[in-house]
């Protein structure tokens, strides 16, 4: 039955799909791009809304067609991963997360506290924070899911929506929502002026290749407007070899090419990166110490003035922005890791 769903359901699923993402672009040839998109679909197992994303109606992005790792491939991924014994806990659980790299003395963002079921499960001492920022996320949730700032004022904390709460208090909130606590980290001074204030995220892709890791493709996510965090907002293409900044998507505007921040006016293009090697370098280690059993990883990084350190780590880690600002992943050595450990 399912096989049978798939079969008949994927092409009419296609097709409307196809039309939908056709309707957004230009009117000139847009039954030929809503039938390519469909064939393409039907034959390759290419997302129609994938299909618009790469723009691959035309012939530079066409050429790359074979290397792109579309959606429809990540359950492969999955496997890879289960197949090596992976725990997705590991990198899905925030404060399982944060424990790991506790363990192995990899430089992350410290957790305070984390509530799982209505209860403190970290510290064992009640909860009473003196940190005059801390930033609350979901225990298991992504792309900011559930993130906010509470600023500490005359002996209780405030959030973004103005909500107070006692010091003392504190914990009995923040235990209403599974959640992690930890101190709010500012950008280092190079980064600061092309962010709206929130947190910058550098993140990382790395594979296992032979037991050693590699980094394989990284971005540059940059916060703006009114968002509190950086996920899906401005996305930067990084030279691998150099830390530079070398192309700007504003994904919240239809991924439209920018060169300075909307916020701030200042340059994003041509701009080097605190830290670079240390933060490859730090990426790199987590995998191969601490995550091996991982064949591929997305570590998402912040740029402190003293350095970097990881925030999470990602199962999955936004395939589709790397190619819109890097191109097919599989023209780095992806290809070769995952036929290695095929």
């Amino acid at each position: 039955m399912a096989f049978a769903a798939m079969l008949f359901g994927w092409p009419a699923g296609a097709l409307r799909t196809a039309m939908r993402s056709a309707a957004s672009g230009p009117r000139h040839g847009r039954l030929r791009r809503i039938l390519d998109a469909w064939w393409l679909a039907v034959t390759r197992n290419v997302p129609p809304f994938e299909y618009r994303a790469y723009r691959l109606d035309q012939p530079e992005a066409r050429a790359g067609l074979p290397h792109y790792l579309f959606w429809t491939d990540l359950p492969a991924i999955a496997t890879l991963n289960a197949r090596r014994g992976a725990d997705v806990r590991d990198v899905q659980d925030k404060a399982r997360f944060s424990a790991i790299c506790e363990a192995h003395g990899l430089p992350a963002i410290p957790t305070l506290a984390a509530f799982r079921d209505g209860r403190q499960i970290l510290p064992d001492l009640p909860f009473a924070p003196e940190e005059p920022d801390l930033w609350v996320k979901g225990l298991t949730g992504s792309g900011g899911q559930g993130a906010a700032h509470w600023r500490r004022e005359r002996g209780s904390y405030r959030d973004g929506n103005g909500v107070r709460v006692a010091v003392a208090d504190v914990a009995d909130r923040m235990a209403k929502e599974d959640c992690i606590v930890q101190p709010r980290i500012a950008n280092h001074p190079a980064v600061a002026d092309i962010t709206n204030g929130a947190l910058a995220s550098l993140r990382v892709v790395t594979g296992l290749s032979e037991g050693r890791a590699v980094a394989l493709a990284a971005m540059l996510y940059l916060p703006s407007g009114t968002r509190t965090t950086s996920i899906a907002g401005i996305g930067c293409a990084i030279d691998l070899a150099r830390g530079v900044l070398t192309r700007a998507l504003d994904f919240r505007n239809d991924a439209r090419e920018i060169e300075v921040h909307p916020d701030t006016g200042n340059a994003i293009v041509g701009r080097t990166l605190p830290f670079w090697q240390e933060s490859l370098r730090l990426a790199t280690d987590a995998h191969q110490r601490a995550f091996d059993r991982f064949v591929f990883l997305g570590w998402d990084v912040a740029l402190a003035e003293g350095g970097p350190l990881l925030l999470e780590a990602n199962a999955g880690w936004s395939a589709l922005h790397l190619q819109r600002l890097n191109g097919p992943l599989g023209l780095t050595d992806f290809s070769r890791i995952v036929d290695a450990h095929i």
